[in-house]
């Protein structure tokens, strides 16, 4: 939304906006600073004791199977390897030999 009185242009955050949840780069319940957001169930105990409800008994989370690690290949080293040479020395290279 624009703020009808701003610079052509630039267009100034106002109104919805502003309510819009932050980027993930810069939301601080992504970057480790505040505590997470609490998941369903924490959520639905949390109502409970808000309401003055019965205590809520929270479903018993499902494991997630952990990933196997992924194998890495140790390099394999070369008989002869191929010499390295930087872009300043292949011109260098190139103009001795136009000059030769």
């Amino acid at each position: 939304m624009l703020n009808e009185e701003h610079t052509p242009g630039l267009p100034v955050l106002t109104g919805e906006s502003m309510l819009l949840r932050p980027p993930i780069h810069t939301d601080p319940d992504t970057l480790g600073g505040a505590p997470p957001i609490p998941d369903k169930e924490a959520a639905l105990v949390i109502l409970h004791e808000l309401l003055g409800k019965e205590p809520y008994v929270p479903k018993p989370k499902v494991e997630e199977p952990v990933a196997e690690p992924v194998h890495v290949p140790e390099p394999i080293e070369q008989a002869n390897p191929i010499p390295m040479t930087t872009v300043a020395e292949r011109i260098r290279a190139r103009l001795r030999e136009s000059k030769g």
